[in-house]
Order: structure tokens, then sequence, then C-alpha cells
């Protein structure tokens, strides 16, 4: 969001501009047809994902790495040096820091407020785009990926992964 004033950018948290001082009065976005979209709503909706996601990847990992140690401790203790498995445990841990913020499955997309319209047209929640049956959404795979995108056709952000 940016200020009328000045045109700096200033969160929607802000009262006033940290630039000039003009007073922030947020606006949730219009869409085509009048129906309001509250990006901070959505962006909190997603942090609320993000989060969900992280705390589910730490207790996996927890659980890897105690069944781990315990082969470990129990097998093969005399054969690979402590440091090896140590490697092998913050290892394990980086892949599931970086699948956090992939994008949401369709499912956890369409749950996000602002998705949809109210009669049913899906919405992006990037631009506030409209789309009717499938139209707005730029379905594409990713080279060596079974994974399918669909991105929006204004903004071109990726809204859901398949």
């Amino acid at each position: 969001m940016n200020c009328d004033d000045c045109g700096h950018n200033v969160t929607s948290r802000d009262a006033f501009c940290r630039h000039c001082g003009n007073q922030v009065n947020p606006k949730p976005t219009q869409t085509s047809r009048g129906e309001a979209f509250d990006e901070d709503e959505t962006n909190e909706a997603l942090r609320r994902l993000y989060k969900r996601r992280f705390i589910v990847s730490c207790l996996l990992w927890c659980a890897v790495s105690a069944v781990g140690i315990t082969i470990y401790v129990s097998t093969i203790a005399n054969i690979l040096p402590w440091w090896v498995v140590g490697v092998a445990l913050v290892g394990g841990f980086i892949p599931a820091l970086l699948s956090i913020r992939s994008p949401p499955s369709e499912k956890e997309y369409y749950s996000l407020p602002g998705a949809r319209f109210v009669n049913g047209d899906h919405r992006c929640i990037h631009c506030g785009r409209r789309g009717r049956h499938g139209q707005g959404i730029y379905t594409h795979g990713a080279y060596g990926s079974d994974s399918t995108y669909h991105d929006c056709t204004g903004c071109r952000k990726t809204m859901f992964v398949e």
C-alpha cells in the first residue's frame, strides 16, 4: 500500500506515513464487481498456513532425528563417527525448511479468505483478478517435476500447486 500524499510504501498497520506524516486510511482493494478484497486478512491467513507447515516440519524432523539417533546408538556407533550422523540430521532439516514457503495446494488456496467471490468464481489473492470456470488461470508444469502450477493470468504469480 502506498501513501496517498507522497507515494512512499506504508504498511496497513501504519496510522501515519513514515516519510511525510500524512494520515493513512487503509482501503480494501475493490474488485471488478465491487466486492471488497481484504489483503491483510488473506496475508494473515497465509502466515498462519506457513507457521502451521513450519511446526509440522519441526515435529517430523524431531521424530525422524530421534529414530536416527536411537539406531545410531544401538547398532552402528562403532562404524560411523558421530559428526557424520550430525551432518545427516542437519542436512535432513534443510529440505523441510525449504518446503514451508512452497505455494499452497488447491485445497489450501481455496480455504483462504478472498480466494473466491460470493458466486463461487475464483479470485487471485495477489491482485484480486476475477476468473470463471478456470479462465484467468495459466496452468503449467515445472521441468523435471510432477507438480502442476496454477498462475494468475493478470499478475503471473503462482496461486496454487497440484
